[in-house]
């Protein structure tokens, strides 16, 4: 039963196809020169190397310079990436204080409401966060 569909499908295509011969030729022509066309901008602009390119570690903050006794924390969000928590323990020396939020809006509250002398907030993506 199928086969008949299928065979009367055809001969109503080609049925089609007769009556409309310009349409169809159109149908076959401008999807080849289209691609013609592409393939020609595509062969006459040749791609540069740019080589290797290497990022070296940066420090964001300056770390370096503080001192033991100053009042200074470091605050982010968001706290539930494995990645990010190894990222920022990496940056951040062991003698300041971090404080890690789990969004961007509880940290955003935390700043607002802060006292001490130096804080730092770092807020990334909140899509960053494991759920």
């Amino acid at each position: 039963m199928s086969w008949e569909k299928f065979k009367l499908l055809l001969d109503k295509n080609i049925t089609l196809q007769k009556r409309h011969v310009v349409g169809g030729i159109f149908e076959i022509i401008f999807p080849i020169c289209i691609t013609i066309v592409l393939a020609y901008v595509r062969d006459s602009i040749k791609p540069r190397g740019e080589g290797e390119v290497h990022f070296h570690e940066f420090n964001v903050l300056p770390f370096d310079e503080c001192e033991k006794g100053d009042n200074f924390t470091v605050a982010y969000s968001p706290g539930y990436n494995i990645e990010l928590n190894e990222m920022m323990a990496k940056a951040i020396p062991e003698k300041i204080e971090i404080k890690v939020f789990t969004d961007s809006e509880k940290l955003g509250e935390f700043l607002q409401n802060e006292t001490s002398e130096t804080v730092y907030g770092i807020e990334f993506d909140d899509k960053l966060k494991v759920r």
